[in-house]
């Protein structure tokens, strides 16, 4: 799935967050050259959304970084089961680590509540679809983790049907 701008979208939500000039970070002795190894672990059950952000955030802080992604988006994952494994510069990943935590955990939210009413729903007539009620400039994410919970697109337009 394409996302409109995410590139820029991800660097002003870094610069708001302090990412490039993290005093705690820039404390540590040679935070910008010191390669660190990081496990993403899941604490709670639910449906992943956020291995297509894995990338674009982390390499905006470090070009070099290397992920190796151990879930797919719309994956069910399971209390300590390892979603990724990301290698790059300590600043990168502790500069990068709450954005991406916070995007991921929103959108894996979303898709898990998604997931939860399509399932409620099966065997039946009814299909759960996302909304045009969304976050301003992150509906394209939000409406992606509908789909990653298994919901359907209502693509911003009225349809001729019930809307609740």
């Amino acid at each position: 799935m394409k996302f409109l701008d995410l590139k820029h979208r991800l660097k002003q939500a870094l610069l708001e967050d302090g990412a490039f000039n993290d005093a705690t970070t820039l404390a540590i002795p040679k935070s910008k050259q010191t390669r660190l190894r990081y496990r993403l672990i899941a604490k709670k059950e639910g449906i992943f959304c956020g291995a297509f952000l894995l990338k674009p955030v982390f390499s905006l802080l470090d070009s070099g970084v290397k992920i190796s992604c151990k879930k797919r988006d719309g994956d069910r994952i399971r209390p300590r089961d390892t979603i990724a494994v990301i290698q790059g510069k300590s600043f990168a990943l502790l500069g990068g680590e709450r954005l991406y935590l916070n995007l991921a955990c929103e959108l894996s939210g979303i898709a898990t509540l998604t997931r939860k009413y399509v399932e409620a729903v099966k065997g039946t007539k009814s299909r759960i679809f996302d909304t045009r009620k969304t976050t301003p400039l992150w509906r394209d994410l939000e409406k992606f983790a509908v789909k990653c919970g298994g919901g359907g697109e209502i693509i911003g337009r009225l349809l001729p049907m019930l809307s609740l």
